[in-house]
């Protein structure tokens, strides 16, 4: 039976380490949040963890969000991770971060997204990726689309192409472009093809080649169709 504790005497409680599993903590404030231990967060369950308000969390400091563990990341609700400061945010670990799942993800604000480091975008889980909204999809920078990893490219669905600026397309790696499954290169817009490189337009595997379509392929730079291998022309017929 889950212990209750007014909020005047918890201050008391903390102190005196008397937080326990059974400790009802929602009615917690952003002090009696403070006022925690390293290890007493470390040791909130995580039904205690998402019982806590969204107030109350912003007493959590940057070095004791870094110590939630994966399983109490997960348990965060969307409100209390979208009320989250953009400090408490970055201060996050790759590690927490490849706990999120995609409607942690979506529920996300703008300034949250633009604060997320490049390591932290290469550790999204590929089933958040695949989740992720697009109008988010769009927010992040070159630079964050560019540190995606091939399986995260590859976990991409066909809904979320259309969200990649020419300015994300023009700014990944060979490798991404490499990554992108046939499906996914067959919804690229005429825009999107011309942003592509010369460099880019060589990545292209035969298989992606043979899925464009005409206006696709006559959407390709003039100056990059000399870049096309032999195998990718004869891909084309």
């Amino acid at each position: 039976m889950v212990t209750s504790v007014t909020a005047s005497t918890l201050s008391t409680l903390i102190a005196n380490s008397g937080l326990t599993t059974s400790t009802d903590v929602s009615g917690f404030n952003s002090a009696h949040v403070a006022s925690l231990s390293a290890a007493q967060v470390q040791s909130l369950t995580t039904a205690q963890l998402a019982s806590i308000s969204t107030l109350a969390l912003e007493g959590m400091q940057t070095g004791k969000m870094r110590i939630l563990s994966t399983a109490q990341v997960a348990s965060l609700t969307n409100t209390q991770l979208a009320s989250l400061s953009t400090t408490q945010i970055r201060s996050m670990t790759a590690t927490q971060m490849a706990a999120l799942s995609s409607s942690q993800l979506n529920s996300m604000t703008q300034a949250q997204l633009g604060v997320l480091r490049n390591d932290h975008i290469a550790s999204l889980a590929t089933s958040a990726i695949a989740g992720f909204d697009g109008t988010s999809l769009q927010d992040l920078s070159t630079g964050q689309i560019r540190s995606l990893s091939s399986n995260q490219i590859m976990s991409l669905v066909e809904s979320q192409i259309a969200y990649l600026s020419t300015a994300h397309i023009a700014r990944l790696t060979n490798t991404q472009i490499a990554a992108f499954e046939t499906a996914d290169i067959d919804n690229f817009s005429a825009e999107q093809m011309a942003a592509l490189t010369g460099s880019q337009v060589r990545s292209l595997t035969t298989a992606q080649v043979a899925a464009l379509t005409t206006l696709q392929v006559a959407s390709i730079e003039t100056i990059d169709i000399p870049r096309l291998s032999s195998a990718q022309v004869a891909a084309m017929s």
